[in-house]
This record gives C-alpha cells, structure tokens and sequence, in this order.
C-alpha cells in the first residue's frame, strides 16, 4: 500500500481508502469528534430490511389479530419481496408455519421518469407505503393478484427519483405468497429489481462512512425535526434542531 497524506492506494487491487478527522472537544462521556473514511471498493447494501413475526406451528404465542408484533423471528436483508412459500416457512430451520406477519422497509430509486405502480401476488394480505402514502391495502385473507387502478394506486417519480417504501404482510394458513410487482412506465408488471432497492439512505455517497466518537456510522437520515444516524449494530442517534 502506498500511503500519501491521508490517501493509501493497494498496487495489487487498485483500491483507494481516504479518511479524515475534525478537532475533537471533551465532554462528559469523554473526547467527541467525527471521522469520515472513503473506501473506493466498499459496496452499498441491495435490498430491503425484512422483520418477520410470530408464527404458529411450530411456534405458538402470537395472536393472530396482532400482526406485526413479537416475537421476532428473523431480522435479515432480502433482496427483493418475490416469494412463494407454499406449505412451507419464511424460516429455513422450520418445515411449515402458519399466522406469521413481514414488515419489508428501505428505499427505491426508479430509472426514469413516469407513474410506477406497485402492486403483485398475495397470500394473505399486503399493505404497501411510499413516501408514507398508502399505496396498496389489500388486508384481507385471500388469494389474489393485484393491478392498479383497481387494487393499488400508480406513484409519479421524476429520473432518479427515490422514495421510501414499506411493505408489510401477513400469512393466516395454508399457502403463503408474497410477490411485489412493480409495473413502469409503458412497460408490464416485474419484481422489483435488487439495483433499485436500498435498505438505507445514503446521504454520505458510495463509500463514504461515517464515525461519531466509537459509534461507527453508516447512514444518515434527514428527517423534519432533524438528522437520524444509523449505525452498524442497527441503533440510531437523533440530533434534533432547535429554534
């Protein structure tokens, strides 16, 4: 590696890692700064953040009319919502389950400019968010595919457009499916694409991290009241405007 200033270049595979450091102040919990770290080959997550709940059979516990709720089976990154499960279960160390619920969250990013729809296949039933609006509520036991106008609402993006989305599921028994189409502009439904999915706001650009103190940060969130920083384990911290 050859090192020049704050810049280190690997010969062998061309990577490039830069960082830097602000002045440090003493508080109370001990000395705070922030540090920024460029690494040229580092690679943003795809996908979406899927929290999947309860389940019975062979689990038991969960109510069925509280979906959505623990126990939290398994926190992991899907890189697209596409799945039939059959007779079977979500969770690959259990042969079948019935009574469970999904909560998909993250961004998409569209390629160009028009009115998307989002929509698909469900066993049982979906309800989808963008930008917060509810754009598919289908909560119901059934065994249906959805198009839009009839069973969800098309969303106009602009070229490069991203939004946030949340899809969330649940399974009553028998069959479970559940396969998110999106249909875009002058073309015919398909799963969304892992590219346009993200399970973070980048704000910080590719790879770019960030690190407060020991806590190393790896997205940044603006929201109304402020900026919410996420880190590797999953916390986050809130710095709030004031007046």
């Amino acid at each position: 590696v050859e090192q020049l200033g704050p810049v280190g270049v690997n010969l062998i595979n061309g990577n490039v890692v830069a960082a830097n450091s602000s002045h440090s102040y003493t508080t109370v919990g001990g000395s705070q700064g922030v540090s920024f770290v460029y690494n040229s080959q580092r690679t943003a997550d795809r996908g979406l953040r899927g929290r999947y709940y309860g389940g019975v059979w062979p689990l038991a516990g969960l109510d069925p009319q509280n979906w959505l709720t623990g126990p939290l089976l398994v926190d992991r990154l899907d890189p697209t919502v596409d799945f039939n499960w059959g007779q079977g279960s979500p969770v690959p160390v259990m042969d079948a389950m019935d009574n469970f619920s999904v909560r998909w969250t993250g961004y998409v990013t569209v390629p160009t400019e028009g009115n998307y729809c989002f929509a698909g296949t469900f066993d049982d039933g979906v309800r989808i968010y963008l930008n917060g609006a509810l754009v598919m509520n289908q909560w119901n036991d059934q065994a249906t595919t959805f198009s839009c106008p009839t069973g969800a609402t098309a969303v106009g993006f602009t070229a490069g457009e991203t939004k946030s989305i949340v899809i969330e599921y649940y399974e009553r028994k028998g069959g479970a499916t559940a396969q998110v189409r999106v249909t875009p502009p002058g073309g015919s439904p398909m799963p969304i694409p892992e590219s346009w999915l993200s399970p973070e706001l980048n704000v910080l650009g590719p790879g770019w991290t960030m690190a407060s103190g020991a806590v190393s940060v790896q997205a940044a969130l603006k929201t109304d009241s402020g900026v919410t920083l996420r880190a590797a384990d999953g916390s986050t911290i809130e710095y709030r405007k004031t007046d």
